[in-house]
C-alpha cells in the first residue's frame, strides 16, 4: 500500500486536520476541503492510467468520482462528498479506519468501511456486504465510483481484465442494485437511477470497443 511517505507526514497531516476539525457544526462547511487535503496526502505518489498515460490517482479517480456526484448528480450533501473523497483511503493506502473516525467522525468512518474491500475479501462478498447494509447515499457513491472506472477502463491494455470488469459490473453491481433498490427509500432515488442508466450506457461503449478489438485480432 502507498500513501503517507513516512510517519512524520502522517502525524503532521493528522494533527493539522484535527486542529481544523470536522466534528462541530461550525466547522462543517470546511469538511469537504479537509477531506480533499487528507485524501490528496493519503494518495500521494499513487498513479493510474489516464488519457495522458500515468496520472496522479487523486486527480484522476478521486476527484473524478467527486465531480460525477457534484456536477452530474448535483449532490450538495457534504457527508456524501466527503465520503466520496475518502472512499479509497483505507483500501488503497496505509490510512486506517481509526484515523478516519478520529478526524471525520463515526458516520463517515462507517460509510468508508462499507465502501472498502477488506483484505482477503472477494469482490462478490464485498459487493454483497455493501449492498446488503449500505444506505442510499453510500450505494450512490459506489455507483459513481464504478461509472468513473468504466469511463477510464479502456486506457488499460489488458482486454481480458476489462471484460471481467464488465461482467462483474452486471453481476455484482447492477444485479445487486436491483435486489435492494426497493429498500433504499426515496432519498437519492433519482440520482441512483441516473447513475444506473449512465453505467449501462458506458458498459455498451466499453463492450463495443472490446468487440471491435476482438474482430480486428480475428
Amino acid at each position: 500500500m502507498q500513501g503517507f511517505t513516512n510517519t512524520a507526514d502522517r502525524n503532521e497531516t493528522i494533527s493539522y486536520i484535527e486542529e481544523c476539525g470536522c466534528q462541530t457544526e461550525a466547522a462543517e462547511a470546511d469538511c469537504v476541503k479537509t477531506a480533499m487535503a487528507f485524501a490528496r496526502q493519503c494518495h500521494q505518489g499513487q498513479t493510474r492510467l489516464g488519457r495522458d498515460g500515468k496520472v496522479p490517482y487523486y486527480d484522476e479517480h478521486i476527484l473524478g468520482v467527486y465531480h460525477i456526484l457534484k456536477d452530474e448528480c448535483h449532490v450538495e450533501d457534504e457527508t456524501v462528498l466527503v465520503v466520496a473523497l475518502l472512499h479509497d483511503t483505507v483500501e488503497d493506502t496505509d490510512c486506517t479506519f481509526e484515523e478516519i473516525e478520529k478526524i471525520f467522525g463515526t458516520d463517515i468512518r462507517d460509510h468508508v468501511y462499507l465502501l472498502s474491500k477488506l483484505e482477503g475479501e472477494t469482490f462478490s462478498d464485498y459487493s454483497k456486504r455493501l449492498f446488503d447494509h449500505a444506505p442510499a447515499q453510500v450505494v450512490m457513491i459506489k455507483l459513481a465510483d464504478r461509472l468513473h472506472n468504466l469511463r477510464t477502463i479502456l486506457f488499460v491494455s489488458n482486454r481480458k481484465w476489462i471484460q471481467r470488469k464488465v461482467n462483474q459490473t452486471y453481476t455484482d453491481i447492477l444485479d445487486r442494485l436491483e435486489q435492494v433498490k426497493d429498500n433504499l427509500g426515496e432519498n437519492y432515488a433519482s440520482e441512483i437511477s441516473m447513475l444506473k442508466d449512465k453505467i449501462i450506457e458506458q458498459l455498451a461503449v466499453v463492450q463495443a470497443e472490446l468487440d471491435k478489438k476482438r474482430e480486428t485480432i480475428q
